[in-house]
C-alpha cells in the first residue's frame, strides 16, 4: 500500500488532536509507520512566532488584520514545513497525519469576509498560493469533525477560563473567545468540499464525520475513532 496523507480538521476544541493520536495508534497496530504533525507550529520559525503574536491579540482585535496577511503567515508556516513533509511522503510505507492543514486557513479567514464575491476571490487566491505557488501536497483523505454548537461552546468556555498554553502568555486566544466567529468558521468548513483540488486526476476524498447523535449529544471518542477508521480502511 502506498502512503496515505490524512488531514483531520474541525473547529477549535473538536477533538482533532485526540483523533489523530488514536489513528496513529491504530496504524501502528496494523503495522504501518506514521508521522504526525500539529499545525500551526507556534514555537517554530518566524511565521510560527508571528501566528502566536496574532492569536494573543498583539496585532489588534480579530478584525484588525486583513485575512490575506493572516492567511499568509499560516501558509508560510506550512511552506517552512514542506521539505520535511515532502521527505516523509517519499516513503511508500509511511502515513502522514495532519491536525489542520490548508483548509483551516480557508475556513478561518474566509469567515471574516462578509461579501460573497470578495470571499470567493480570497479563497481562489489562497488555494493558488498554497497548492500552486508554494506547491504544497494535496492530501489523499480529508476528514472534517462535525460537532454540535452546544458542545463547542462548552469546550471553548472551559478552555478560555482554565487552559494556560505557553503561546498565550496568560491571555486568551482571539479566535477561541469569539463564539460568533467560531460559528461562521463552522459554516465555512461545510463549503470546503467545493474548494478541494484534484489529486492525480481524482477528487480528494472528502468526508464529514458527524460526531453527535440524533438528539445532538456528542458520540463517545472511541465511536468517532471507529468511524474514521471505517472511512480510511473500509472496516
Amino acid at each position: 500500500m502506498r502512503h496515505k496523507f490524512v488531514v483531520i480538521e474541525g473547529p477549535d476544541g473538536s477533538g482533532k488532536t485526540t483523533q489523530c493520536t488514536l489513528l496513529q495508534s491504530e496504524l501502528h497496530r496494523r503495522g504501518y509507520f506514521s508521522w504526525f504533525c500539529h499545525l500551526p507550529r507556534l514555537e517554530v520559525g518566524v511565521a510560527g512566532g508571528m501566528i502566536a503574536d496574532f492569536l494573543r491579540g498583539d496585532y489588534g482585535s480579530l478584525d484588525c488584520v486583513h485575512p490575506k496577511l493572516v492567511s499568509l503567515l499560516f501558509a508560510l508556516d506550512r511552506k517552512d514545513l514542506l521539505p520535511e513533509l515532502s521527505k516523509k511522503l517519499q516513503f511508500e510505507s509511511t502515513w502522514v497525519l495532519m491536525d489542520r492543514y490548508i483548509y483551516s486557513n480557508i475556513a478561518f479567514q474566509a469567515a471574516k469576509i462578509a461579501n460573497r464575491r470578495e470571499k470567493q476571490q480570497f479563497v481562489e487566491w489562497l488555494i493558488d498560493l498554497e497548492f500552486g505557488q508554494f506547491e504544497l501536497p494535496v492530501p489523499d483523505v480529508y476528514i472534517y469533525l462535525d460537532v454540535p454548537l452546544s458542545f463547542l461552546e462548552k469546550v471553548l468556555e472551559l478552555r478560555v477560563k482554565s487552559e494556560s498554553r505557553g503561546y498565550l502568555k496568560g491571555v486568551v486566544d482571539i479566535h477561541e473567545v469569539d463564539f460568533d466567529f467560531q460559528k461562521r468558521v463552522m459554516e465555512e468548513y461545510k463549503n470546503i468540499k467545493s474548494y478541494t483540488r484534484e489529486n492525480g486526476g481524482s477528487p480528494v476524498q472528502f468526508e464529514i464525520i458527524q460526531c453527535y447523535d440524533a438528539v445532538g449529544n456528542m458520540k463517545p471518542i472511541d465511536v468517532i475513532h471507529n468511524m474514521i477508521v471505517s472511512v480510511i480502511f473500509g472496516d
